[in-house]
């Protein structure tokens, strides 16, 4: 696995639910990030259980999941941006995750 330089857990409140994102970005090179797409592809499932292995958008494993006491997980979206609150809730200049990329990578 390949070491991070952040995982950020951010809390939220959109238009619909209150949500948790993950992101997070390859030490030394914050062009990689984890990708939900990939980690899919390579499961061949969309939900991620306990011994999985999260992929980053270079097909590198970033992380394993070693306990789970959530059971089911929405990993289906990628991380929010401006855009994404724009277009879907009206919400102009949201704080975001994607933005974190440009402050912490």
């Amino acid at each position: 696995m390949i070491e991070f330089a952040a995982a950020v857990v951010v809390e939220g409140k959109s238009a619909v639910a209150s949500v948790r994102e993950v992101v997070a970005f390859c030490d030394g090179d914050s062009s990689v990030a984890l990708s939900n797409g990939r980690t899919f592809d390579y499961l061949s499932r969309l939900y991620v259980r306990t011994g999985d292995i999260l992929y980053s958008t270079r097909s590198r494993p970033m992380f394993r999941i070693i306990a789970d006491s959530a059971v089911r997980h929405d990993f289906l979206y990628g991380p929010c941006t401006t855009e994404m609150y724009e277009i879907q809730y009206g919400l102009r200049n949201h704080s975001n995750c994607s933005d974190l990329r440009q402050t912490y990578g």
